[in-house]
């Protein structure tokens, strides 16, 4: 859900996954889980090395290859130190502040479980680089989103383009309501279901993932788009969803 919600922002900035720089806020399984499918959707849009896009950031900062308390899935997400040794402060560390300054991600993902950790500073940081900042606070439940989406909105001036873990009401900003999608598996998992059993599939394979994200990418699109509307389909058009991701031929 997390591909297909980038995926969609994207399409709505009228740019390309391959032209994105992509910070992911928590680096545990979820968000090793999360550069991973980017990783091979990037490769699929042409990026020779997908993990050159990726900045992966946990409570020790930006993963590197030379730090020495990484687990096994993280190894793949590390940036080279030659690329990024200036980037470290007295510690020896790179914190998100710094990661935004010098990467100058334009899509931003909050898998950190740490309520308010994408501050004012930085999300200006990030919307002084990128016309439309994507940015995904996907942490739940709400007291441990990384920031609100009426924050996110006033901090860029009404140019964010969010999704959030946790329900979020619309959010009205200079005379434009905004509905903030929530990033929920729901869009996914029934049409998953749904195409496997139909063709008795005996696993669900990443390349049936990558098309059910574009499946609901694909549904997005079909709607239109509006000055305000959210990037992922309403929750009251999930069975198209997942008709259109259970019958998709990849």
């Amino acid at each position: 859900m997390a591909l297909a919600a980038i995926q969609a922002a994207v399409h709505a900035t009228e740019s390309a996954l391959a032209e994105q720089t992509i910070c992911i806020v928590g680096a545990g399984s979820a968000g090793s889980g999360i550069a991973a499918m980017l990783s091979d959707a990037l490769e699929a849009d042409g990026v020779a090395d997908p993990t050159s896009r990726l900045y992966l950031v946990d409570a020790d900062g930006l993963l590197h290859d030379r730090r020495t308390n990484l687990l096994d899935f993280q190894q793949p997400f590390t940036q080279r130190w030659d690329d990024v040794a200036a980037w470290t402060d007295p510690s020896g560390t790179t914190p998100l502040a710094t990661v935004i300054d010098q990467a100058k991600p334009t899509v931003l993902v909050g898998v950190s479980g740490q309520g308010g950790i994408f501050t004012e500073a930085i999300v200006r940081s990030m919307a002084s680089n990128t016309t439309q900042p994507i940015i995904l606070p996907l942490s739940n439940p709400t007291a441990h989103a990384e920031a609100t989406p009426r924050d996110l909105l006033e901090w860029t001036d009404g140019t964010a383009l969010i999704a959030t873990g946790s329900p979020f009401d619309s959010v009205e900003h200079n005379g434009v309501t905004h509905q903030i999608s929530q990033a929920n598996n729901v869009y996914v998992f029934p049409g998953v279901g749904l195409g496997t059993k139909v063709c008795h599939a005996r696993m669900v394979t990443e390349s049936m993932l990558l098309a059910a994200a574009r499946a609901v990418v694909d549904e997005s699109q079909s709607r239109g788009r509006n000055p305000g509307d959210g990037i992922l389909p309403p929750l009251d058009g999930l069975h198209d969803v997942s008709r259109r991701i259970g019958t998709d031929p990849a």
